[in-house]
């Protein structure tokens, strides 16, 4: 009798945590701002989608796939004159230990934005994508990728592990992959990219202007780099294994061999340093 009541009451406990599991949970608020009003979000592990919307405005939305909103999800808000802070965490689980059941618990950030702001968004484990905004955008995840189109202003996007890919940017930008490869395109004003462990792929559009140092590097993976036939730039590339080729007239000055080139775009302009640590360096016109 007591094995069948030991029983029984692991198939409840069993029943209850898989329909915990099963809850999905919705959520949504929006919030006076101004264009001004400095934008931060923090969370722990989720996938965050930023898009803009109304000129004077904050809408946040969260989607949970096997967290209750209040229950296992913490949401706070806290709002001043010029800043809005909103931080979304999971409370600790039953007991101390995750049941899981080969279901991982999801929760998606939905975030409207006015399209020129000042934003930052932090998440611990969580992708995180953005189109169509401007301003100041600081984007940071510790395990993910980073995918975003059509940013203007100052963009810095940042990654711990995962890839980052950068379409149609505007302006300032600097790209960080602690592990991953870079894909990117835009006009750009000034330019800092690098990849610990992985390939960078970057096509610099016309209007592109070397205003102060740019840089591209990669410890370990290759750069393909396509530049505006017109880039005014000093050219400093090098290569600690792998060749360097050139598909554009470059004017070279000093020593040029298979691991370093030095040249002139142009007649010259502001420095552009493009280094690989274990890699070959192609730089091709756009």
């Amino acid at each position: 009798m007591r094995r069948i009541l030991r029983g029984a009451a692991a198939s409840v406990f069993v029943l209850c945590a898989l329909a915990a599991a099963a809850h999905a949970d919705d959520w949504e608020r929006a919030y006076a701002v101004t264009r001004t009003t400095q934008l931060k979000l923090t969370t722990g592990d989720a996938r965050v989608v930023v898009h803009p919307g109304a000129r004077d405005q904050v809408r946040m939305r969260i989607h949970t796939n096997g967290l209750s909103i209040g229950h296992r999800l913490a949401i706070e808000v806290d709002q001043t004159p010029g800043t809005w802070t909103a931080r979304v965490r999971e409370r600790p689980h039953w007991f101390g230990f995750t049941i899981d059941f080969d279901f991982h618990p999801r929760v998606i950030v939905d975030l409207e934005v006015p399209a020129d702001c000042q934003l930052q968004v932090a998440t611990g484990d969580g992708g995180i994508e953005a189109d169509g905004v401007g301003g100041r955008v600081d984007l940071h995840t510790g395990d993910g990728g980073i995918r975003v189109h059509d940013l203007r202003g100052e963009v810095l996007l940042d990654t711990g592990d995962g890839g980052v890919e950068a379409h149609a940017i505007d302006g300032r930008l600097t790209a960080h992959s602690g592990d991953g490869g870079l894909h990117l395109d835009g006009r750009f004003d000034e330019l800092d990219v690098s990849s610990g462990d992985g390939s960078v792929e970057l096509a610099v559009n016309p209007g592109s202007r070397v205003a102060s140092a740019w840089s591209v590097r990669t410890g370990d993976g290759g750069v393909r780099l396509r530049l505006p036939r017109d880039l005014k730039a000093d050219l400093h590339a090098h290569t600690g294994d792998g060749g360097i080729r050139l598909d554009i007239p470059v004017e070279v000055s000093g020593e040029f061999g298979r691991h370093d080139l030095h040249g002139a775009l142009n007649g010259g302009g502001g420095p552009l340093e493009v280094r690989s640590g274990d890699g070959s360096i192609h730089i091709m016109a756009s």
